[in-house]
């Protein structure tokens, strides 16, 4: 089982092709493929699920490849910016699409992790599977459990761990809106004057945005949320 599940870029390397392909499999000194090349694996994945749901086209995003492929006129930092760049407005693009996409049900409980599980439906059968998820999740720097209890109410419950053993907590009720994806706190259920983001679900993914604040979040001074967390599938 691989656990980081990462793939940088999205393709086989060994089959690139093109001066974006190629530009997209090289490495430093040190071995660090360039920042577009983590962004390519993650649009990789908001497109897949994006396509699916019938929210992009084929020839939409040839389109965008053809856009992309311009960064070839710059040279050196530039270039890297432009690429980097791009992928990251095509990637907050396909989010944007996949926020009225959250279909979080009544009574739905869900599990994220930021941990990558690249493991087949077969395996996911399996009893091996049951036994080994609540460790691997378990393991994960950034892990949430939500739940919906009424149209408008999600309950909470996230850690994320940090440096020296300090780390993020968050739980509570929260407002959810289910047209732009986003849980909030706020009034009359809390000390707050106007009502703060907390989460965002994106299709299958949920990132925490919450503040540092004693009314919210609290964080150790070594940790911080952020991190992209992807729905577990439960057996």
């Amino acid at each position: 089982l691989q656990l980081d599940g990462a793939t940088y870029p999205a393709f086989e390397c060994a089959k690139a092709e093109t001066w974006a392909e190629r530009y997209l499999c090289g490495k430093d000194v040190f071995g660090t493929p360039p920042s577009a090349a983590y962004e390519d694996a993650h649009l990789a994945r908001y497109y897949h699920e994006a396509r699916e749901q019938g929210l992009v086209s084929a020839t939409e995003q040839r389109s965008w490849l053809t856009q992309r492929d311009q960064c070839k006129m710059q040279i050196g930092r530039n270039l890297d910016d432009c690429m980097t760049n791009t992928y990251r407005k095509r990637v907050a693009e396909l989010k944007d699409r996949l926020r009225p996409a959250t279909q979080i049900k009544v009574g739905d409980e869900r599990v994220y992790s930021n941990l990558d599980l690249p493991t087949s439906a077969e395996f996911r059968r399996t009893s091996l599977y049951q036994k080994l998820l609540p460790a691997l999740i378990a393991s994960a720097s950034e892990y949430a459990i939500v739940r919906r209890t009424s149209s408008d109410v999600t309950e909470i419950r996230a850690v994320s761990y940090g440096g020296g053993d300090h780390s993020c907590d968050l739980r509570g009720r929260f407002r959810f809106n289910q047209k732009d994806g986003k849980a909030s706190a706020g009034p009359p259920d809390r000390d707050l004057k106007v009502a703060v983001p907390v989460a965002e679900f994106f299709g299958s993914s949920l990132t925490v945005v919450a503040p540092d604040d004693a009314y919210i979040s609290v964080c150790g001074a070594r940790a911080h949320w952020g991190a992209e967390m992807r729905m577990i599938e439960m057996p």
